[in-house]
């Protein structure tokens, strides 16, 4: 088959652009680069693509990509076809069809032996409303939070993945590398994340003589406590991902009663997003400081007190009965403690792909 000359598929394009934005109302104005280069390099090409794509209405208030993947035809590539399906787009001629915005909710992304987890970002009640057990009270008021996309760790951090980062081993439990690493301090697992974060060729999060974390790098960090509970929920509303009920929990968490020390990770049942051992196991480590109550206002990607010498812990732990357990149950620790009871796991900030 011979092939169609640039030239010809550019002439080609121009007029049906042109016919395109003459016959139907066009959302977004591109008449000043009516011929679909937009980048005015005298090209039409992946990438005046991925620039006519950032035109599009954000879909479903997801926040704008750095970058975008636009396989209008879903063959596997990005070519002028593609580029023809979206002028219409465009032009109004037509729904985006097959457009890909980035990663789907639930897609994992596996990063130095790290399988992550893109959590899709949104908004939920944050809290409880629950009056059973006193220390509830630190989980009140019930108040509306707003959190960018991001990605978590699938399980927690194991044994063999903080070995292979740190050279260390620093667990009571020692039966099984899978189970999750504990006896780390907060300052151990921030530092932690920086040698993760260098290993993979990524930016560290956390400057090690203040402690504090730059939210905007593309490294490794403990989650926001807003961040593990949002993660923990999956979108659920009731005690547990599993439900309300002690049988619901008994789906979900290695709790007191469920054994003498920790198990391997991934052993229950996965919440909706697909992540593992939310309840029970260990503790987890999270990046805010502890503040006693909630405020009632609603907030967006919310980073926790400016100071505090404890950090808040989540999920319960092995040595804790069941309620504990629940998504919203906040507790904390000195951070330079070390407990056969707290690990931790980490996230990454949503903009990555893959690597």
């Amino acid at each position: 088959m011979r092939k169609v000359p640039m030239r010809i598929l550019l002439f080609a394009l121009i007029i049906f652009f042109v016919s395109a934005i003459s016959f139907s109302q066009a959302p977004v104005d591109v008449s000043s680069t009516y011929r679909g280069d937009i980048n005015e390099d005298g090209q039409v090409n992946i990438f005046d693509l991925l620039e006519m794509l950032k035109m599009l209405p954000d879909p479903g208030g997801r926040p704008e990509r750095a970058q975008q993947i636009a396989d209008m035809d879903d063959n596997g590539s990005v070519n002028i076809f593609d580029l023809l399906g979206l002028l219409r787009v465009l032009s109004g001629g037509e729904e985006p069809g097959a457009i890909i915005w980035g990663p789907a909710m639930g897609d994992t992304a596996v990063v130095q032996g790290i399988t992550m987890v893109y959590i899709l970002g949104g908004s939920f009640k944050m809290g409880t409303n629950d009056t059973q057990y006193p220390w509830l009270e630190y989980s009140r008021p019930v108040h509306t939070v707003t959190l960018s996309a991001f990605w978590m760790s699938r399980y927690e951090i194991t044994q063999a993945q903080y070995k292979a980062v740190t050279g260390t081993n620093p667990s009571y439990f020692t039966k099984d590398e899978n189970c999750p690493v504990e006896q780390v301090s907060w300052y151990d697992a921030v530092a932690s994340c920086n040698k993760l974060s260098e290993a993979a060729g990524l930016e560290p999060c956390y400057d090690l003589s203040t402690w504090e974390c730059d939210f905007t790098k593309n490294g490794f960090r403990l989650p926001t406590e807003a961040e593990w509970e949002y993660a923990c929920r999956a979108g659920t509303t009731t005690r547990f991902y599993t439900g309300d009920s002690y049988e619901d929990i008994e789906r979900a968490a290695w709790h007191l009663g469920l054994g003498d020390s920790t198990h391997p990770v991934g052993l229950k049942e996965a919440n909706g997003w697909g992540l593992y051992d939310m309840h029970g196991n260990v503790w987890e480590w999270c990046n805010d400081r502890w503040t006693n109550y909630y405020t009632s206002e609603s907030q967006t990607n919310p980073t926790g007190p400016e100071s505090g010498t404890s950090r808040v812990i989540r999920g319960g732990s092995l040595k804790d009965s069941a309620y504990i357990t629940q998504s919203a149950w906040r507790d904390r620790y000195y951070q330079g403690s070390r407990q056969y009871s707290i690990g931790f796991r980490v996230v990454r900030r949503e903009s990555f792909l893959q690597h």
